[in-house]
Order: C-alpha cells, then structure tokens, then sequence
C-alpha cells in the first residue's frame, strides 16, 4: 500500500471484512535491504530482481516478526492478488 488510495481501499476491505489494518513505515528497512544492493548491482552491469531480496529480508521477515508482535493468526500483504469483478453490492 504505496498511494494514499490504496492504504483507503485496504482500510476500507478490513473494516468490511472484520480484522485490523496496520499501515507499517518500511522505507528505509526497504532501503536499506533491497535497494541500496540493487542500485550496486544495477551500476554494476547486472540485471538485478529486487522482489527476491525483498521477499526475504522484509515481506517474508520483518513483516512476519511485526505478525508474530501482534500476535496475529495471519498476515495479508496484497502481493500476488488476482482481482476478480463480481456483482456489486449494495
């Protein structure tokens, strides 16, 4: 949840769906675990895919330990979603 609308719709999906959101301030953890190495590596002549390093120096740890402090049953990051329209409700 990057933009401003986006953090809206998954506030917004919560609160329809009965969990808590959590808008979590990850710049400079992401800065510093995926891409100050990929600009390295991308200056280097590489052709580097930062979504690995991310998965596991952040998504997939950081975030899970921030679950685990909640003492959440699960974690949903939006990632790899399919979007399929159905009927609208009212």
């Amino acid at each position: 949840c990057c933009a401003g609308r986006d953090i809206h719709d998954a506030r917004r999906v919560a609160e329809e769906m009965g969990f808590p959101h959590y808008v979590l301030d990850y710049e400079n953890t992401f800065r510093e675990a995926v891409i100050d190495e990929f600009a390295d590596s991308y200056l280097g002549g590489a052709t580097p895919v930062p979504c690995i390093r991310c998965n596991e120096r952040v998504k997939f740890k950081d975030l899970l330990e921030t679950a685990r402090d909640l003492e959440a049953d699960c974690m949903a990051t939006g990632h790899y979603i399919q979007r399929k329209m159905g009927p609208a409700k009212a």
